[in-house]
């Protein structure tokens, strides 16, 4: 029974980083912080956020939340931020508002209040 329960949260660990992942590689590929299409750590830090980067960045901090990366697995282009994101949280914030970008809108926090409300 112990070993079920524990193999079921392992899966829940790895589908979440799975997706945590995918989305870290797209925000990569947008670029390291040198371009202008950068959303995280840009350098020189821009007054406004890439049309592409808010809603990544948003999802980011929502499938990203309580995961931790595999080794050798990174939330930046950079190679800098790796672990357990609420660990790395503050600095990715950094990373985000460096593009003029939001941290998460909270987007997805008003869909589950209007979901409970209704």
């Amino acid at each position: 029974y112990f070993l079920l329960i524990l193999c079921i949260q392992i899966e829940c660990i790895k589908k979440g980083a799975h997706e945590c992942v995918h989305i870290t590689t797209k925000l990569a590929k947008n670029g390291d912080g040198s371009t202008s299409k950068s959303c995280l750590s840009c350098d020189p830090a821009l007054p406004t956020c890439h049309s592409t980067c808010q809603k990544m960045i948003d999802q980011m901090y929502h499938v990203c939340d309580d995961v931790c990366l595999p080794y050798n697995y990174y939330y930046d282009a950079n190679f800098k931020l790796s672990g357990c994101w609420n660990e790395v949280k503050p600095n990715i914030k950094i990373a985000v508002e460096r593009c003029g970008c939001n941290p998460a809108s909270n987007n997805y926090s008003i869909n589950n209040w209007l979901i409970l409300i209704s």
